[in-house]
């Protein structure tokens, strides 16, 4: 009987251990998702962030090219 209860034991502990596996399993899987959701979010804003300061810049030089376009000739005038 006493053979009998230990195996019980046994067989509940290492069911016990395989559940315990597979929780663990999943929760790294869940932390890395997580993980990589947040870096994909991190590079979404850094992305649209350059892309704001690219287009900054953009206005800036044209901007620029329109204040001083008067200093320069025409290459249509040049050629005529």
């Amino acid at each position: 009987m006493s053979g009998e209860l230990s195996s019980i034991t046994d067989e509940a502990c290492t069911s016990n251990a395989n559940e315990h596996k597979k929780l663990e399993t999943k929760s790294d899987k869940a932390s890395r998702l997580r993980s990589l959701i947040i870096t994909e979010c991190g590079l979404k804003i850094t992305t649209t962030e350059n892309y704001l300061k690219r287009l900054q810049n953009l206005r800036k030089e044209l901007n620029y090219i329109n204040e001083t376009d008067w200093m320069y000739e025409s290459i249509d005038r040049k050629s005529h």
